[in-house]
């Protein structure tokens, strides 16, 4: 089965307009913290991004990955304590 990308992409944005998700517009700020982090922890390049994007917006991070439980600034909720 061949997955054709325009039409996953508006499948997915069909679904985050379904269940009022909003997404967020990256900017040089996550960008920077990230680099930091990256050095600091010795995250991925996603792991440090998703962690910068949560310390800059002011929001908690929801993970199963511990990982992110030693970030300072950074709020940590394993899915498990909220489900």
């Amino acid at each position: 089965m061949e997955v054709k990308l325009p039409d996953f992409y508006n499948a997915l944005n069909i679904t985050l307009m379904y269940y009022d998700v909003s997404t967020l517009t990256p900017h040089p700020s996550h960008l920077a913290r990230a680099w930091m982090l990256r050095r600091k922890y010795n995250l991925t390049f996603f792991d440090s991004l998703h962690a910068a994007t949560a310390i800059e917006e002011d929001e908690p991070i929801v993970s199963y990955d511990k990982r992110y439980s030693d970030i300072k600034d950074l709020r940590y909720v394993d899915p498990r304590t909220i489900l």
